[in-house]
């Protein structure tokens, strides 16, 4: 599936990410915890393997740090479950208590139930090329690829014809979201 490329770093604004690649040595991860700091103000020494001793290997390290800014800022709502999480989860968005203005944040795309819908966010970032960052919230009970579920997504819009506009009834609950995540990959023979 990655040598399909059908999302590739073209996708993303060179602000909101990083790649380095080098031999796997202190010289390699002293240039990345470096890098990063400057880039994205983040310490990730900590999170960095040990392991960058002089080998024959080489290391490659990519970071995407993304965080939206939105036009009114959301509601903080009440803790609820998401998902099969066991503890409870913080959540923002839009209730019957929220100000009307946050209604400028969402574009409703589709609401056939509350288990099959899509809203658009609107942001307050601009990349670099002058295009608004918008972030799309689809909930599906499908499992499928990113390009299968926005495909989807897009042709469920196209053919929607009910009410796009944010009622006073309705209520968007978003979880915060912080996706963590550090993969290290043994050695790969060929």
């Amino acid at each position: 599936m990655l040598n399909k490329q059908s999302f590739t770093k073209e996708n993303l604004s060179g602000d909101d990410y990083i790649i380095e690649i080098g031999r796997s040595n202190l010289e390699t991860k002293e240039k990345i915890i470096k890098d990063v700091k400057e880039k994205f103000g983040i310490e990730i020494e900590k999170n960095l393997s040990p392991n960058f001793k002089k080998t024959n290997g080489y290391t490659i390290y990519t970071l995407l740090v993304k965080n939206f800014e939105f036009k009114v800022p959301f509601t903080k709502l009440e803790d609820d479950f998401f998902g099969n999480q066991e503890d409870k989860v913080e959540y923002f968005g839009i209730n019957a208590n929220s100000s009307e203005e946050l209604n400028q944040n969402v574009d409703v795309l589709f609401c056939n139930s509350k288990n099959d819908f899509a809203v658009k966010l609107k942001t307050k970032e601009k990349s670099k090329n002058g295009v608004v960052d918008e972030a799309y919230l689809y909930r599906t009970d499908e499992n499928m690829s990113f390009e299968e579920s926005y495909n989807q997504m897009k042709e469920k819009e196209e053919n929607y014809k009910g009410e796009k506009t944010f009622l006073e009834s309705d209520e968007l609950k978003i979880p915060y979201i912080n996706i963590d995540t550090l993969i290290n990959y043994r050695r790969i023979m060929w």
